[in-house]
């Protein structure tokens, strides 16, 4: 059950979007909502989080928790939800560190993205994927353009890891909560004999994990450009979101999950939800 949710925040226009996505998600879920402000130690600069958004700086925490403050009544009118803030220190080489820490107190993550540049900003340790990487629950990475919506169309990445290896719990929380219609895009390396055996196995371990949704659809290709092949999937069926898990054991799979995680959060407008085992 998603009871608490986190929006780090650092006063840019992307984070402005993430906390209105958050808002609406919380007014949904019935949830709280915390915004979570990390300042820099020492200096008293708040630390711009997302990649391309207009920095505004904080010149001390008074001032960065009375903006927090204002935007925390503002939500509270706006959406008709519990709204708090926080505000921690951190170097600015702990400051990811110290945003995946506060995560345990929360059921989900939601944190904006700026967009294009994200691609070239991943590997300069672009704030937003870096988190998304080191979380160990689930995040929602919200495109700058993204709107909230009710999720009625959730488009599930999978390959032939079946859910018995997976913990699902948190896209489980999320079919609960909204009741969509899942449509499974099964990448598979091959057409032989084994990866039929394999699609078919999943399909039906996938059905006996999730046996309270009504629909869920499944669709196996192969594909050498997966981002690409996943944006369109996700345009036909008029999807409000993807997941992904993040593997954590497997590298090659990891590496395969971070691409299409930071592709299509940079180049679509479409929500990821990212969980890890």
């Amino acid at each position: 059950m998603i009871q608490k949710i986190v929006c780090p925040t650092d006063f840019s226009s992307v984070a402005s979007n993430a906390i209105e996505y958050a808002a609406k998600f919380a007014n949904h879920a019935k949830a709280a909502l915390t915004l979570l402000h990390v300042q820099k130690l020492g200096v008293g600069e708040g630390i711009n989080l997302f990649a391309g958004g207009e920095r505004e700086s904080v010149h001390d925490a008074n001032m960065a928790s009375r903006r927090l403050e204002d935007i925390c009544l503002e939500t509270k009118r706006t959406f008709n939800i519990e709204c708090n803030f926080e505000i921690i220190g951190a170097t600015l080489e702990s400051f990811v560190s110290v945003i995946v820490g506060e995560s345990p107190k929360y059921d989900l993550t939601i944190i904006g993205t700026s967009g294009e540049d994200n691609i070239n900003q991943f590997y300069f340790g672009s704030h937003s994927y870096r988190v998304a990487r080191m979380e160990t629950g689930a995040i929602i990475i919200v495109p700058e353009a993204s709107e909230f919506t009710p999720i009625n169309n959730l488009v599930v990445v999978a390959d032939n890891n079946s859910p018995e290896r997976l913990s699902f719990d948190h896209l489980k929380q999320f079919t609960r909560l909204f009741q969509p219609a899942i449509h499974v895009l099964y990448f598979s390396d091959s057409e032989n004999q084994y990866e039929q055996s394999a699609f078919a196995d999943f399909c039906n371990q996938f059905e006996e994990v999730f046996n309270n949704n009504k629909e869920i659809y499944f669709e196996k290709i192969t594909s050498e450009n997966q981002a690409l092949s996943l944006e369109i999937f996700a345009k036909k069926i008029n999807a409000d979101m993807i997941a992904l898990y993040m593997e954590e054991n497997n590298p090659l799979i990891r590496m395969t999950r971070e691409d299409l995680i930071q592709t299509v959060s940079a180049t679509t407008n479409f929500p990821v939800f990212v969980f890890h085992k």
